[in-house]
C-alpha cells in the first residue's frame, strides 16, 4: 500500500540497515518515528479511511489537513505493518506520533465525522489502538512507545484529542509528554509567564505524571519530550534546556528527548562524558542561576530522585537517547 500511494517516492535514507549499523556502532539508540492519523499521502489516495465531512467528502481542518480516522482499523494496520518492517529491520522502539484526533478549532471539528467511532469515547479508541498495535508488536522484541500532549500529565479530561493520562500509560511501554513551557497558558500551574519557568513548569507537569502512574499497575515508563527552541521570550539557551533536564531529574525520571524543529541543539546545556567543568546555569523563578542553587527557590523536601543518580553540578549525563 506505501508503494502504491507514492509514499515510498522520496527515500532520504538509502540504505537504512547499513545506518542502523553504524548508530549501533556508535551508540546511538535509533527511534522508529511513525505518524498516525496526520498522513495526507494514504489520506488522498484512500479518502475512505479519512475524516469525513458532514457535508460530503473527506474532512479538512482550518489548515486544509485531511486526517485519517482514528477508529479505523485499517488505518491500525497499515501503520502496525509499517512498524513490523522498521522493526525487523532493527530499531528497538517503534513511537508512534499523532496518535490522536485532531485539534482544530470548534467551527471546524462541527462538520467532522467519524465512522465506526458511535458510542466509542475517544479516548477509548486511542487506547485499543496503542493496545493493539502492542500485542501486534509482541513477538518482535520491541518497545511501543507515544507522543502525547504535555497538558495530558495534569488534565483529568479529554481535551478533545482522545489523550487522557490513564486510558494510555498502561498500554505503552514509554509515554512521552510533550511538556514544553511555551505551550503552556498564562496561569499555567500558577505561572503568569510560563515559558520564562521551564523548571517549575517541567517539574510540576512531571510531578503529575508520577503520581497517577503510581496509582495504576503496569504502567510504562515516562520520557519528557522537552524544548529546546525559542517560542517568545526569554530565549531559550543553556541554562533554560538545563533547567528542564534538572526537573526531570529532580522528579526522578532519567531520560528525556530534546525537541527542535531544525535540528540545532544546545551542546553547552549536556553534561560533556567526562562532566561538567563548571558548575552549569539554570534558569528558575525567572532568574540564572547555578544548577545547585535551586532549592534556595523551590522546596527541596519534594524531591523524589535518586541521591545517587544526580550531583550538585547538575546530575547524570543528560545526552539525548533518541530523537
Amino acid at each position: 500500500l506505501a508503494q502504491r500511494i507514492g509514499a515510498t517516492g522520496e527515500i532520504r535514507i538509502p540504505n537504512l540497515r547499513v545506518l542502523l549499523s553504524r548508530l549501533e556502532a556508535a551508540g546511538i539508540y535509533p527511534i522508529a518515528r511513525i505518524v498516525i492519523v496526520k498522513d495526507p499521502l494514504i489520506a488522498a489516495a484512500h479518502p475512505e479511511l479519512a475524516v469525513q465531512d458532514t457535508a460530503g467528502g473527506p474532512w479538512s481542518d482550518d489548515k486544509g489537513i485531511v486526517w485519517l480516522n482514528p477508529y479505523n482499523r485499517e488505518v491500525w494496520d497499515y501503520h502496525v505493518a509499517i512498524a513490523r518492517e522498521v522493526a525487523e529491520m532493527g530499531f528497538p522502539e517503534i513511537q508512534w506520533d499523532y496518535v490522536r484526533f485532531p485539534d482544530a478549532p470548534a467551527s471546524a471539528m462541527r462538520r467532522a465525522y467519524f465512522p465506526g467511532g458511535a458510542g466509542v469515547p475517544r479516548p477509548q479508541a486511542i487506547r485499543e489502538f496503542l493496545a493493539y498495535s502492542r500485542a501486534e508488536l509482541a513477538d518482535m522484541d520491541v518497545q511501543v512507545t507515544a507522543d502525547v500532549f504535555g497538558v495530558t500529565t495534569s488534565f483529568n479530561r479529554d481535551v478533545g484529542i482522545g489523550q487522557v493520562w490513564e486510558s494510555f500509560i498502561d498500554v505503552v511501554d514509554v509515554a512521552l509528554p510533550m511538556v514544553y513551557p511555551s505551550h503552556y497558558w498564562k496561569g499555567s500551574f500558577g505561572y503568569d509567564r510560563p515559558n520564562s519557568h521551564p523548571y517549575e513548569i517541567v517539574r510540576e507537569a512531571l510531578e503529575d505524571a508520577v503520581r497517577r502512574s503510581a496509582a495504576i499497575e503496569g504502567t510504562g515508563a515516562t520520557r519528557p519530550w522537552l524544548q529546546d527552541f525559542t517560542l517568545g521570550p526569554p530565549r531559550y539557551e543553556a541554562p533554560e534546556v538545563r533547567a528542564q533536564i534538572q526537573a526531570a531529574y529532580d522528579v526522578g525520571i532519567g531520560e528525556w528527548i530534546l525537541w527542535n524543529p531544525g535540528s540545532r541543539y544546545t551542546e553547552t546545556a549536556l553534561e560533556p562524558a567526562g562532566g561538567f567543568v563548571e558548575e552549569p546555569l539554570m534558569r528558575i523563578a525567572d532568574q540564572v542561576v547555578p544548577v545547585s542553587r535551586r532549592f534556595e527557590f523551590y522546596d527541596t523536601a519534594t524531591v523524589i530522585a535518586d541521591p545517587e543518580s544526580t550531583d550538585s553540578a547538575g546530575g547524570r549525563d543528560g545526552r539525548p537517547s533518541g530523537s
